[in-house]
């Protein structure tokens, strides 16, 4: 159960950060117990099966929301807005934007080549403790396949767009129609504490009519971004291989890569 503390300045629970308090188990944490979370800085009560944190009465809705541990997740695979009541809450954010689309040849194009789309950018931070207030998310789409042209760049991802603590992630760029080119550059994360620049799309420098060279590979991606997509070598040969999207962040996840020409 919780001591309590007297002195002149009146009367105290116990003092407990989050690793202390979540060590609690059987006679030391009864529903209806206590504390003082010193790393919320908030009175926190066991309801018998979670903390409840005490006075702000706050809520947010938004995405797919969930719960892991301490955490409150809201997951924007469309866009959306993000919508808080009650006192602030240090928020964090990672935004990913779209792939782009691979290139598309010409029909019946001799020595047809086409280049991989580069993968979406990537960005991740905490964007600060924000109070009430609706917030918008943008998704960012995957580039759209173009018959015949280069193909489609991703869209751009963003959290409070046009606020100081905004964190967005541009899309990568669409593969080209025709080879030799550069292949397509990957997006780019801005705003975040660690930010990633997704794979440029493979590329296939390879000189017309040179039997059976293969596309080109896709780069992979940094810091969580996505990797690119490989180039294509037709109308026999098999593309290259896809740039890996980076899995150093948040235990497995990451992004995929940009479509293949």
């Amino acid at each position: 159960t919780s001591s309590f503390m007297k002195s002149d300045a009146g009367v105290g629970v116990t003092r407990l950060n989050t690793t202390q308090r979540n060590a609690l188990s059987g006679a030391n944490r009864v529903e209806g117990q206590v504390i003082y979370n010193t790393d919320k800085e908030a009175l926190q009560i066991w309801n018998g099966s979670n903390w409840i944190t005490v006075g702000d009465n706050y809520s947010a809705t938004g995405g797919t929301k969930s719960t892991s541990g301490d955490y409150i997740y809201h997951l924007f695979e469309s866009p959306g807005n993000f919508v808080a009541q009650g006192g602030g809450r240090n928020l964090e954010v990672f935004v990913v934007g779209g792939g782009g689309a691979g290139g598309s040849p010409p029909t019946d194009t001799p020595n047809a080549r086409s280049g991989g789309g580069g993968g979406g950018g990537a960005a991740v931070g905490p964007a600060g403790t924000l109070g009430g207030g609706t917030y918008a998310v943008v998704v960012g789409a995957g580039g759209a396949r173009v018959d015949s042209g280069d193909g489609g760049a991703g869209g751009t991802s963003s959290f409070a767009a046009g606020q100081p603590y905004a964190i967005s992630a541009t899309g990568g760029a669409g593969g080209k129609a025709q080879m030799p080119n550069p292949g397509a550059a990957g997006g780019t994360g801005s705003g975040g504490t660690t930010n990633g620049t997704g794979g440029a799309g493979g590329n296939d420098t390879a000189p017309a009519d040179s039997g059976d060279a293969g596309g080109g590979d896709g780069s992979n991606g940094t810091n969580a971004a996505g990797g690119g997509g490989a180039a294509g070598d037709g109308p026999t040969n098999s593309g290259g291989d896809g740039g890996n999207g980076t899995t150093n962040m948040f235990a497995s996840y990451g992004c995929g890569g940009g479509g293949g020409g």
